[in-house]
């Protein structure tokens, strides 16, 4: 079981290989966080609101980084699990739009995000 798992929101690198270019972590999950959200009601749990930079590049994408234990850990590209995804949907956002993320839980858990 890995210690920590971290969403971020990033672009993919311009060249084969060449790393993600990262804008801020959206969403983590580890002990005290768990511990944090035990006090929480209601359908979603919180998460980050971003900037997007004015020039977007090939567009947001979901970046997972895996703590797996004592300072190793699982980076972009690393394992299936580390591919940088779209945001659900592959909307066009506009460079600088703000995104209010959120983690929702329920029948159909999963990111959700807004322009604000």
């Amino acid at each position: 079981m890995p210690s920590a798992i971290a969403v971020h929101l990033g672009t993919v690198g311009r060249r084969g290989g060449a790393p993600c270019t990262d804008w801020g972590r959206i969403f983590e999950i580890d002990a005290a966080a768990i511990m944090d959200w035990q006090t929480l009601h209601g359908p979603s749990l919180p998460a980050a609101t971003i900037r997007l930079p004015e020039v977007l590049g090939e567009g947001p994408r979901l970046l997972t980084r895996i703590r797996v234990y004592d300072g190793i850990a699982l980076l972009d590209y690393e394992s299936s699990l580390n591919l940088p995804l779209h945001l659900p949907g592959k909307p066009q956002l506009p460079g600088g739009a703000t995104l209010a993320c959120s983690y929702q839980l329920g029948p159909a858990p999963g990111l959700a995000w807004e322009v604000v």
